[in-house]
């Protein structure tokens, strides 16, 4: 952070060779960039709009959607929350998210954060009876100003679409910039759910799968 030419502090990890890395074993890196990511430029244009417009931020709404509805929500515990969001790209992708309105990793409840990771990736590989490949990222608010409108989550990227069938990105993704959803994020993530509560009985949580 204190270096002058770092704007931007990117963590992520893949896994498994169907997302086609060059590294095939479970992974994570970070990069240290010089400017900031054109999908984080955009979020932040969106979160900023929305924070003038509404006097309140982007995603702490969508969290109240989501916990009004209930149907898309998997796990929550003290600290964090995830859910399967109504605006999915890959059909079982989860975002996890700091009940804190939080823009920096530093900021976090790290405790309460490896019990969601261990129940969401845990429920993505019963769910398909194998190991899910997936690329999991943080995303974060750039580094040095401030930009309270913005709030840090992760999204997870799991890239099976059903048993043995990937999600595969093509030409309305690569040329166009559009994701294709061919499901229902509500019925992914009733699957998810079940999956979710199976795994909660064979390991020690801090918080419960949502009915």
């Amino acid at each position: 952070m204190k270096k002058p030419w770092a704007k931007y502090f990117l963590s992520f990890r893949n896994k498994g060779r169907e997302i086609g890395v060059s590294l095939t074993h479970l992974h994570s890196q970070i990069y240290v960039l010089p400017f900031i990511l054109s999908k984080i430029e955009k979020e932040l244009t969106s979160f900023q709009e929305y924070w003038v417009k509404n006097s309140k931020c982007l995603l702490c709404s969508i969290i109240s959607i989501e916990k009004r509805d209930r149907v898309r929500l998997i796990y929550e515990n003290r600290s964090w929350v995830s859910f399967l969001p109504f605006y999915a790209h890959w059909h079982y992708e989860v975002h996890i998210v700091p009940k804190r309105h939080d823009t920096k990793l530093e900021d976090l409840e790290l405790r309460e954060l490896s019990d969601v990771l261990r129940i969401i990736l845990s429920s993505m590989n019963a769910l398909f009876k194998k190991s899910m490949p997936y690329v999991l990222i943080l995303h974060q608010a750039p580094l040095g100003n401030k930009y309270h409108y913005y709030y840090l989550h992760i999204e997870v990227y799991g890239m099976l679409r059903d048993i043995g069938v990937l999600k595969y990105t093509a030409g309305i993704e690569h040329g166009g910039g559009n994701f294709t959803f061919d499901g229902i994020p509500e019925e992914h993530a009733a699957q998810l759910k079940d999956a979710c509560k199976k795994v909660a009985k064979n390991l020690g949580v801090h918080g419960t799968c949502v009915e």
